[in-house]
């Protein structure tokens, strides 16, 4: 099975007084293969196009982020396709991404950057999703994640890693469902979240410390009547304080999520 697909992306970006434009076609090319009734076997291609913030000498706004995606996997689904499991490899090179310009540094009004950046990202993912007896089902999902500076104007920082990814993350939730009786359709849920090796931005300093490992606890209950879903869901069920990071131009911030929380969502089918 050939899958050939492609996106066209038009920006136009205004960012500190410039006035930037830009369009990308960015392909996407897949094949998937049957090695029998149960396994197959796929490989993907595909592109991104992604505007940035920020700004180059000459007052000039940066070219949108580009990135290249492989992904290679397999699938096989088990015990009479109650079970399924999925291995896959990938690489992602993004280009283009904005580091600090050197030449600027220590100026009080900086804020110029260069273009010459570039992140590699490669990696493990398996996920396993089925049914362990009636009723009762189970996801679970580990990655493996190595994300580190290939390209850089500062030539010390090629080969560290990049700020706000973890090196493990790992998955887990699991649903039952009552299937009979005068509680048919009222089912409990429960998973968690852990990450460890979470990388952090280095500020230069001996002062500046990891992230800590994370572990987030979630729950809840749900009761379905034919078209009509009720669902409740706890967040952070252990009330822990919770911090992630993730990138704002050339800078990285940490923010604390919630704490314990409450959801209640209704459904209807037509």
């Amino acid at each position: 099975r050939l899958t050939i697909a492609g996106r066209f992306t038009h920006v136009r970006q205004a960012d500190y007084g410039t006035d930037y434009r830009a369009s990308k076609i960015t392909p996407r090319l897949g094949l998937s293969v049957s090695v029998d009734s149960h396994t197959s076997v796929y490989a993907l291609r595909d592109q991104s196009f992604l505007p940035q913030s920020g700004l180059l000498r000459g007052d000039r706004a940066p070219k949108p982020l580009t990135g290249n995606n492989l992904e290679v996997g397999i699938k096989r689904d088990w015990f009479g396709d109650c079970w399924t499991t999925t291995l896959s490899l990938y690489r992602i090179l993004e280009n283009g991404k904005l580091t600090t310009d050197p030449d600027t540094t220590g100026n009080a009004n900086n804020r110029y950057s260069l273009q010459v950046g570039q992140n590699k990202t490669q990696g493990v993912e398996f996920d396993v999703r089925g049914e362990i007896i009636k009723g009762l089902n189970v996801v679970v999902n580990y990655a493996y994640t190595d994300s580190k500076i290939s390209k850089d104007v500062n030539k010390t920082l090629v080969g560290t890693p990049v700020p706000g990814f973890a090196k493990h993350d790992a998955n887990a939730w699991l649903t039952y469902t009552i299937q009979a009786g005068t509680l048919k359709g009222l089912g409990f849920s429960a998973g968690a979240t852990y990450m460890k090796d979470r990388s952090t931005w280095d500020w230069g300093t001996t002062s500046h410390d990891r992230l800590p490992d994370y572990l987030n606890t979630d729950a809840g209950i749900h009761w379905q009547h034919h078209k009509v879903k009720v669902n409740l869901t706890v967040g952070n069920v252990l009330n822990k304080y919770l911090y992630s990071g993730a990138p704002y131009g050339n800078y990285y911030y940490w923010q604390t999520e919630a704490p314990r929380n409450f959801k209640l969502g209704f459904d209807y089918r037509f």
